[in-house]
C-alpha cells in the first residue's frame, strides 16, 4: 500500500465512514510537509489564511499553501484554530 505508512494504520483509520483513504496516502505519498490548521467551530468559521483547500477527512481542517509564523497570530493564542500535522486532523 504505501512505503511510508504503515497498512495497519491506514486499515484501522480507514474504519471512520469520514475518513478519504485515497486521499489520504496520497497526500503522504507525495513527500512534501504539508501544513495544516483545525479551525476551533465555536471561535472561527472561516480559515484565516490562504488556504489551500479543506483536508477531506477532517472537517474544519484546512491545508495551508504556506507555514505561517503561528506565534504572532493573535488568532492563535485566542485558541481560535490549531496547527496540526495532516495524521492528526482526524
Amino acid at each position: 500500500m504505501s512505503n511510508f505508512l504503515p497498512n495497519s494504520l491506514v486499515k484501522k483509520l480507514g474504519v471512520n465512514p469520514l475518513f478519504d483513504t485515497a486521499e489520504f496516502i496520497k497526500v503522504h505519498e507525495e513527500g512534501k510537509r504539508a501544513t495544516a490548521i483545525r479551525l476551533n467551530p465555536l471561535k472561527l468559521k472561516e480559515c484565516p489564511f490562504f488556504s489551500g483547500g479543506r483536508v477531506p477527512w477532517c472537517e474544519n481542517a484546512f491545508y495551508l499553501n504556506e507555514r505561517p509564523v503561528f506565534t504572532l497570530d493573535p488568532l492563535f493564542h485566542a485558541g481560535g484554530y490549531y496547527p496540526k500535522t495532516l495524521l492528526l486532523c482526524l
